[in-house]
């Protein structure tokens, strides 16, 4: 019984979330006792003593025979257990954990949890730039979704971590999903942000008629929308997109108007970029371009 309650916890275990998962169903059970009996059979070993006592499944084919040879309905109560127990003996490291109290959840059949978890542990990979995990996470977490706020920030932050991948076509359609939400919830400059991510993407990605389609339907978007930062960078990302389609004066005026916006607003990561692109377009004399590139660096350094 003891091996097959470990076997639920992971191929590593912890002692003390083993103990507590023991102690309401079989709290006669000496712990201690059973693990040491255990490792001498060989079945287990000690992966660690260090910040805490943890254990490891002796051979990868002998924890999978044990997790397995769980009646499913037993399993299911087991996770769940062993996911209260992760949440009570760990309040304050649920970010550290929230892989293993999402997968918890999951199998314990609590998906209010699990979804809570599939989120915290998707934010924290795009954090570490985990990207392929965080997609994995979001995915799973979107499937459990229930209201509008979050199928769009979920399907925002899925399309951030897809074009870090260079997966650019994929985080376009995510992000296609999510200006749909956004615009439910009248959320004006999470929109402008993500038709600005769109433009790069498509450019990135070499989709010329794609661009041009994004930038007509996010200057829709924000026509008669107060000025901002969001707005500013749409409007520079306007201006790339025109640019590398061969149309050098609107490049010139989306991005002297997302200057003087990103100026007023002191959105000083947009004034870089549109000092940056002016400063390479083709009617620009040497001199301004010149000019233009040393703001740009100046800037940059002030505001690190």
């Amino acid at each position: 019984f003891t091996l097959k309650i470990a076997s639920i916890i992971g191929r590593n275990f912890r002692e003390k979330i083993l103990q507590h998962v023991l102690s309401n169903r079989a709290p006669k059970i000496n712990l201690m006792e059973q693990l040491s009996r255990l490792e001498s059979l060989g079945m287990i070993k000690i992966a660690q003593i260090h910040p805490e006592l943890t254990y490891q499944f002796q051979h990868i084919l002998m924890y999978e025979a044990t997790y397995h040879g769980i009646l499913k309905s037993d399993r299911s109560e087991l996770h769940l257990a062993a996911g209260l127990a992760l949440e009570e003996l760990y309040p304050d490291q649920k970010e550290q954990f929230a892989s293993q109290l999402a997968f918890h959840f999951l199998e314990g059949g609590d998906l209010s949890k699990a979804f809570i978890y599939l989120d915290l542990a998707g934010h924290r990979a795009k954090d570490s730039y985990a990207n392929a995990e965080a997609e994995s996470y979001f995915l799973r977490a979107i499937q459990l979704a229930k209201n509008p706020d979050n199928f769009a920030h979920l399907s925002t932050d899925l399309g951030e971590v897809l074009a870090q991948q260079g997966k650019h076509r994929d985080a376009i359609q995510a992000w296609e999903q999510a200006i749909q939400y956004h615009k439910k919830l009248g959320n004006t400059d999470q929109i402008a942000q993500i038709y600005g991510w769109s433009a790069r993407s498509a450019r990135r990605n070499h989709d010329n008629s794609r661009i041009l389609d994004i930038c007509r339907e996010g200057l829709q978007a924000i026509k008669g929308a107060v000025e901002s930062p969001a707005i500013a960078y749409l409007l520079h990302e306007i201006s790339r997109a025109c640019l590398f389609t061969d149309q050098p004066d609107q490049a010139r005026m989306f991005s002297e108007k997302a200057l003087h916006i990103a100026r007023r607003l002191d959105a000083f990561d947009v004034q870089v970029e549109a000092l940056a692109t002016i400063g390479i377009l083709p009617d620009t004399e040497p001199k301004q371009a010149i000019a233009a590139l040393e703001i740009a660096i100046r800037i940059s350094e002030e505001h690190k």
